[in-house]
């Protein structure tokens, strides 16, 4: 029998048999009171000594708590002195866990979000991807762990891993696949924020500044990344909290708060030259085969800042240009719209 049992057991017995005396105590007749006198040299009879159980049985047995496991995976994650591949599995671990809502809810109860936010600025790429991942799959739909995010301001941290800067120590090189996952973290950040747009124009518009550059980002993936996240906040900027009030500023005829700010910081301008000067593809830049995804994703936020208003006289001139082109070609299915669609586009254009 394994050690763990075995010693539950003699526990258990030890409490049925402590128990049992004790009720046989409580119903037996009451014997005639002992009166002899305590002597100086004699002893009383040492009372029974209940032993105590260890807890650390049932967490062998039953398993560890989900909070109890995140503290652990988390201090093998912070320990810099422990070896890489142990960090990573704990770090991945710990991504699993908090997918799960509620264990994502109670970092911040539980002080996580320091330690893991910390981790961005290692000296270990894997780690800061990893970090990003996990902030990301964190806060990712969960408005709770969201807000806990943003409360510890670790925005300036993200845009720096995407532009290639490691946040602390510029000797460090941030790999292609790292930067793409602090590409995920911020869209899981500005989705259905409240601030997005606060957050992006701290420190001189460097959130906007981000978003420009990353257009035009050597790696591909990178730039898809972005035009999607672009894309995304121009989709959620007719959103309304709950009971405040509509204005025409969500009208095709004035542009909303939020392609107003694109449109003043370039973003736009950017989406366009995606389009018209579409940079090389493949490792040596020696694709010929425009990247699909990448202008259909272009496309979809050009479409959308057009209906709300966002680009201006030249903006529209080189946009029905290229879309009277795609006509002639038939290439508007490569940017995935169909023939009613790019025909409604066309009539806003």
């Amino acid at each position: 029998m394994p050690d763990a049992l075995q010693q539950l057991l003699q526990w258990s017995t030890s409490q049925t048999v402590q128990q049992q005396a004790g009720n046989n105590s409580s119903t037996a007749v009451a014997p005639k009171e002992d009166v002899t006198p305590i002597t100086p040299g004699s002893t009383a009879a040492a009372p029974i000594q209940e032993k105590k159980f260890d807890t650390a049985i049932l967490d062998h047995i039953m398993g560890k708590s989900e909070a109890v496991i995140m503290r652990e995976k988390l201090a093998i994650a912070v320990d810099r002195e422990e070896d890489l591949s142990e960090r990573i599995m704990a770090m991945d671990d710990f991504e699993m866990l908090v997918e799960s809502i509620d264990n994502a809810s109670d970092m911040q109860n539980m002080g996580m979000w320091p330690k893991v936010l910390d981790l961005l600025t290692d000296k270990q790429d894997p780690i800061i991807k990893l970090a990003c991942w996990i902030c990301g799959t964190a806060i990712q739909n969960n408005p709770k762990a969201q807000e806990a995010f943003h409360s510890h301001k670790p925005m300036s941290k993200l845009y720096s891993i995407i532009s290639s800067i490691h946040p602390t120590n510029s000797d460090i090189q941030i790999s292609n696949s790292t930067r793409a996952k602090a590409v995920y973290c911020l869209s899981a950040a500005l989705k259905h924020w409240p601030a997005a747009i606060t957050d992006l124009s701290d420190d001189s518009d460097r959130g906007w500044s981000t978003l420009r550059e990353g257009l035009s980002d050597p790696d591909a993936t990178v730039r898809r990344k972005i035009a999607f996240l672009i894309n995304t906040l121009l989709l959620q900027s007719n959103d309304h909290p709950e009971g405040a009030p509509r204005d025409a500023s969500s009208s095709s005829e004035q542009p909303n708060q939020m392609v107003q700010k694109m449109a003043d910081t370039k973003v736009v301008d950017a989406l366009i030259k995606s389009l018209v000067k579409p940079l090389p593809m493949g490792p040596d830049g020696d694709i010929s085969e425009p990247d699909w995804d990448l202008q259909e994703k272009c496309t979809r936020a050009l479409v959308n800042a057009l209906e709300r208003g966002g680009l201006d006289g030249e903006q529209r001139k080189a946009l029905a240009g290229l879309w009277r082109g795609w006509k002639i070609d038939n290439e508007w299915e490569n940017v995935g719209f169909t023939e009613t669609e790019a025909q409604e586009a066309l009539k806003l254009l």
